[in-house]
């Protein structure tokens, strides 16, 4: 993170940790900036893509999760995810995709809650190491117009989450990828929730909780 960020005060990272219940399945860890923190939204419109970069621990990813705005509960417009690495200097690579998920559509919000978009990847995306990593989430269609949770460092008082921060990408054409040379956002993140797949267990497994790691 850019030194102007200062000490590390908090990180609200929270890892979840449990497995499907059928036998040969995923054991899941999911890495997640949770909804109930935000304290701001970041949008975009007409080609534009939003990104966050993030530290993977593990090497399957099974879906990534955003959260659109309550009062967008409605809006027919769809996203999809890109996955990218970076390059030397922490700068997504947007020229070289490693995965993206199919478009996910809601109009079935409460209007109270905000809404999930969970991207799944069948079978799971394979990274090709463990590091940094970039998602976007770009509009389908490429008009679109929507507003997803994020956490703003400058109102919170803490960096939420110290490994990565967002990253806003200019507008695109039909298909509507996420452009090179996004611009950074070192004091903001988004809510999102990573789910890995870290391996393959043969029996059932209860759930191992929650664990919160604070970092000072």
């Amino acid at each position: 993170m850019p030194p102007s960020l200062g000490r590390l005060h908090l990180l609200a990272l929270v890892l979840a940790l449990s497995a499907k219940p059928a036998a040969g399945q995923c054991a899941y860890t999911e890495v997640v900036v949770p909804p109930d923190s935000s304290n701001s939204s970041t949008s975009t419109f007409l080609g534009e893509a939003v990104g966050q970069t993030f530290v993977a621990e593990e090497t399957l990813i099974e879906s990534i999760t955003v959260w659109r705005v309550h009062w967008q509960a409605n809006h027919v417009y769809g996203m999809r995810v890109f996955v990218f690495p970076v390059d030397s200097m922490g700068v997504p690579d947007a020229g070289n995709a490693i995965g993206v998920s199919p478009s996910v559509f809601h109009t079935d919000g409460d209007g109270v809650h905000p809404t999930a978009f969970e991207f799944a990847f069948d079978p799971p995306l394979r990274l090709p190491k463990t590091g940094v990593y970039e998602f976007a989430v770009a509009p389908d269609p490429c008009y679109s117009l929507w507003d997803i949770l994020a956490v703003d460092e400058r109102r919170s008082g803490r960096d939420i989450y110290p490994p990565g921060y967002t990253w806003g990408h200019t507008r695109s054409v039909e298909p509507c990828p996420p452009m090179p040379g996004p611009a950074p956002y070192p004091a903001a993140d988004l809510c999102f929730k990573i789910r890995y797949c870290d391996g393959i267990t043969p029996t059932q497994k209860s759930s191992w909780g929650q664990l919160k790691v604070l970092y000072r």
